[in-house]
């Protein structure tokens, strides 16, 4: 299965917080699963840094997910577009464009994000 990892599912994982529950640590370790990163959430985890509200350097991220195996999704425009249909449905902009990809690209969106969940073609990480 193909899987775009929300922001704090990354940032759990690096840091192999109990936050990540074990159905997004069994997704996480089975060899079968395609993962995917967005770089729209490498763009918010830097802004969140620069702001002080994060203590990790983009790079540490990057390292992450090349040893790991985790592809970088680019935002295309495609995924533009379709932020039309998501919209009004979730008041975070980095999230509405995760949701965008996963629905576009298409995979499911590895969350732990209540109001996400409740969209479609999504899976709970806890």
């Amino acid at each position: 299965m193909k899987w775009l990892l929300d922001t704090h599912i990354i940032l759990f994982a690096m840091s192999n917080s109990k936050k990540l529950g074990a159905a997004a640590r069994k997704i996480l370790l089975n060899p079968e699963n395609q993962l995917r990163f967005s770089a729209a959430s490498l763009w918010e985890i830097s802004l969140k840094s620069g702001m002080g509200k994060l203590d990790v350097e983009i790079e540490v991220v990057e390292e992450y997910c090349r040893e790991y195996d985790i592809g970088i999704l680019p935002v295309l425009p495609q995924h533009i577009r379709d932020l039309n249909k998501v919209s009004t449905v979730h008041p975070d902009p980095f999230d509405r464009l995760l949701i965008a990809q996963a629905e576009s690209t298409p995979m499911y969106l590895l969350t732990q994000d209540e109001t996400i969940l409740n969209i479609c073609n999504m899976a709970k990480a806890g």
